[in-house]
């Protein structure tokens, strides 16, 4: 049987890309300087705290597989 990749390890990377793909975006409107109202502004702070937690979560996983807990 071949070599497997652990679970934590690739939902690490999937997570720490995603959230880094996202926060990019984010950072990139908030600096784009776009008229954002209310509601959107409100959807906007929840995506930009989604992505960090899941940022967070992948690096979490990714620094459990290379020390060797996951």
């Amino acid at each position: 049987m071949g070599t497997m990749i652990p679970l934590g390890s690739v939902l690490g990377w999937i997570f720490a890309v995603l959230g880094t793909l996202v926060l990019s975006i984010c950072y990139a409107s908030a600096l784009a300087g776009s008229s954002i109202d209310s509601n959107s502004a409100k959807k906007f702070t929840w995506a930009f705290a989604i992505a960090l937690v899941t940022l967070v979560a992948g690096v979490i996983l990714i620094t459990k597989y290379w020390i060797g807990g996951a």
